[in-house]
């Protein structure tokens, strides 16, 4: 997500997050994950962020495809973003990383973590504290897919996208202008 310099915190009055204190606490954090999986952590770069200088302790950084990573990984590690639809859709372990930093900085993307930990089972975990001695890595099935329905689906349309996405190109082709307006675009919020 990029946090500690991602746009978003340069719109309105929004606390930054302070990047040394950042990258030295997710670095030990990764640590731990690597150490008790035997596997290397591999970073998803935000598509903003600029990483000249790699802050991962020299971890491979990739750009443009987290959805690859993501579906051959065996351990999903986000804040908030794209990465927890992609873990849903591929049934991949999933663990929430949060810091008192991040919670006062922004209140709504720590609630939406902890809405979205509840709704998946899924640990959230203050990444400055010492790490959990392991780490759950099992799926709860109902819990993904209350996601995938709620979040990821449109329930009134069970078409898949790839229907939506051709019946809509071939309804602009066949009548020369955008389709109906008050159609409905599914989604929906959290309540």
């Amino acid at each position: 997500d990029y946090l500690p310099f991602h746009p978003d915190f340069l719109i309105g009055n929004v606390p930054k997050i302070e990047p040394v204190s950042y990258y030295k606490a997710l670095n030990k954090f990764f640590e731990k994950i690597e150490q008790e999986t035997g596997r290397p952590v591999v970073v998803a770069a935000h598509p903003k962020a600029d990483y000249s200088k790699n802050p991962f302790d020299g971890r491979a950084i990739v750009f443009g495809q987290t959805h690859r990573l993501v579906r051959d990984a065996r351990l999903v590690i986000a804040h908030q973003s794209t990465a927890v639809s992609y873990a849903v859709i591929f049934r991949k372990p999933l663990v929430l990383l949060f810091s008192e930093d991040m919670r006062r900085a922004d209140y709504h993307v720590y609630s939406v973590m902890a809405r979205t930990s509840e709704v998946l089972n899924c640990p959230l975990i203050d990444f400055t504290q010492e790490p959990p001695s392991s780490f759950d890595t099992k799926v709860d099935q109902d819990g993904y897919d209350e996601y995938h329905r709620r979040f990821l689906s449109n329930s009134d349309d069970m078409r898949t996208s790839h229907e939506i996405v051709v019946s809509t190109l071939k309804n602009w082709a066949a009548h020369g202008h955008e389709p109906n307006k008050q159609q409905s675009t599914g989604g929906t919020s959290w309540n």
